[in-house]
Order: C-alpha cells, then structure tokens, then sequence
C-alpha cells in the first residue's frame, strides 16, 4: 500500500469549511460550515459508493475528505451527547419516567431503567457544567 501524506486538521474549522464546500447544501456552502455529523454521513456515503457497498447519488471522497470528517467525529459526539442529556433532562422535567426513557432509547423493558438512569448520570459526569437543569424533575425518581 501506497504511503500517503495528508495535512492534519489540527481545528474543526478547516475541516468544517473543506466538506461543506464539496459535501453541504447551497446553505452550508455559501457560510463554509456543516453540520459535523452531516459531514461524516456525508463522506461514509461517499466511501460507501466508491467501494460498491451503496449506490448513493454522491461525489468521490478522498484520503483528505475521510480525514477531513474524522477530525469532525469528536464534534458530532460532543453534539449528540450534549443533545441526548439536554433531552433526557427535559424529558424527566415534564414527566416522563426512567422506564420510558430507557425504552425510547432503545433498551428492552427488563433494562430500561437502570440503563437510562446509567447513561444520564454518565452524561452528566462527562459535562458537569455544561447544562444547569433544576434537579427537582432530572434527579432519583
């Protein structure tokens, strides 16, 4: 196999403005930003084509787009992770149970619970300062 050199994305932003001018919509092109799970999707797809896996609709991706993409994963989790605990917070403030939550995340009924339970705490170890929800509705019950 072929060595091949690349420049590293040290920051998102080259990154970020390399695939939304190739990868984003009219939108994304004109202000030089995608969305970083948009990104990765994007550019799996592209792989996924090239390699004959899927027959999606898109241009070729190169070494410095898979690159390019990965230097974004970490943002699309930081999102995600963000979004699910703000959501799960809401959700417990308007009264949603633990049982329900861990089910609408996809655990079966013997483990939603405690599953939910363990993901929110998890979650809110990774980001303590991130979101201040009033615990009456997010904490124990």
């Amino acid at each position: 196999m072929a060595k091949v050199s690349f420049r590293p994305y040290r920051d998102g932003k080259a990154a970020t403005s390399r695939l939304a001018a190739k990868y984003g919509n009219t939108t994304d092109r004109s202000l030089g930003r995608i969305d970083p799970a948009d990104a990765l999707q994007a550019v799996a797809m592209a792989v996924e084509t090239e390699l004959g896996e899927e027959d999606y609709d898109r241009e070729p991706a190169d070494v410095e787009d898979c690159l390019a993409a990965l230097r974004l994963a970490d943002d699309a989790r930081f999102s995600i992770d963000i979004n699910e605990m703000a959501t799960i917070a809401g959700a417990r403030a308007k009264g949603a149970s633990w049982q329900a939550i861990g089910r609408a995340l996809g655990h079966t009924e013997e483990t939603a619970e405690r599953a939910a339970r363990a993901r929110y705490a998890w979650l809110r170890r990774q980001f303590p300062n991130h979101y201040k929800f009033k615990e009456g509705g997010t904490s124990g019950t």
